[in-house]
């Protein structure tokens, strides 16, 4: 099997705490890697925001960011394709204390950190091991998942006036042809691009995003117990918060349900409402109180990863 060359869009740095602001020393060297998945449509510059909190503020030692391109977020065998170029370019985990923590920037991200999921998966099946995809030439390629962060998503499902408002953003919100406003509104305010829209949507749906969806969701609850922060706001104009509540409250039912890792299982899952700001913008909107999120859920995590190291010495 040929895998295409990694993309350009993994762009790796590795933290050396340049804000005066850093962490103390001892605390950055902590065995911590944070990988960032863009949102549909993002802007490296804008992605870059959130790898440089995690190595200035939090002293995370290692970082990576990756935008899924926009056919591969619409059309699963693109996806799948890009998926195993990440998989190709994406460093191994340094030893087994490791903690990886996956920041999942809305929906896009999200159908992109779910396709890696189904290519762990089918690797599995073809005999790859738990957690790993086999190269081309026999070597195993580990995706370790310590912790998720989800920021403005994900949903269980797209409504098509969801649809229409990240997919119209993603696509011309960046190039300054729409502001965010007008990109969300169209669906809401034009009868005839609502109608073109909701056709197309229901061709799309039947072809490709049911099934995709379906697969990706099961996926993602056969993680289990991952510890996961939820991040995000009362005002989203793209993913309503409504919609958010609902995966989250889905998330907990089907970790009480399976009864993996009991009631720790569950109240893993945590959340940070904001009742004021923008989708894919609550870093920019409330910085303070952003960083605070993630500082208490590291700081949670890497004592969790301390007993563990204990339980088992």
């Amino acid at each position: 099997r040929r895998h295409p060359r990694p993309p350009p869009r993994l762009l790796a740095s590795t933290a050396a705490s340049r804000s005066s602001g850093a962490r103390p020393a001892e605390e950055a060297e902590a065995t911590v890697t944070v990988i960032t998945l863009g949102w549909f449509g993002s802007q490296e510059r804008h992605v870059r925001k959130y790898a440089n909190l995690w190595e200035d503020r939090l002293g995370v030692s290692r970082t990576f960011t990756f935008r899924p391109s926009i056919p591969a977020v619409f059309f699963p065998k693109l996806g799948q394709r890009e998926a195993r170029a990440f998989m190709d370019a994406v460093p191994q985990p340094r030893g087994h204390g490791e903690l990886v923590v996956w920041h999942v920037l809305s929906q896009g991200g999200f159908t992109f950190f779910g396709t890696l999921l189904l290519l762990l998966e089918s690797q599995r099946r073809l005999g790859g091991g738990g957690g790993a995809e086999v190269d081309e030439v026999g070597n195993t390629k580990q995706l370790r998942f310590s912790a998720l962060v989800m920021d403005s998503g994900p949903c269980l499902e797209l409504t098509p006036r969801d649809a229409s408002a990240g997919t119209m953003s993603g696509l011309f919100s960046g190039l300054g042809i729409l502001t965010e406003d007008q990109a969300t509104q169209l669906y809401a305010t034009s009868g005839a691009f609502k109608w073109a829209w909701t056709g197309l949507w229901s061709l799309y749906k039947s072809l490709w995003y049911d099934n995709w969806r379906e697969e990706i969701l099961r996926a993602f609850w056969r993680l289990g117990p991952v510890p996961q922060l939820y991040l995000y706001s009362a005002e989203d104009k793209i993913i309503s918060c409504e919609n958010i509540e609902a995966f989250i409250a889905k998330q907990r039912e089907m970790l009480a349900r399976e009864g993996r890792g009991g009631g720790e299982a569950v109240s893993a899952v945590s959340t940070r409402r904001w009742e004021t700001g923008r989708h894919v913008n609550l870093l920019r909107d409330h910085p303070a109180e952003y960083e605070a999120a993630l500082a208490t859920f590291l700081d949670d995590l890497k004592k969790k990863g301390k007993r563990n190291e204990e339980r088992e010495e």
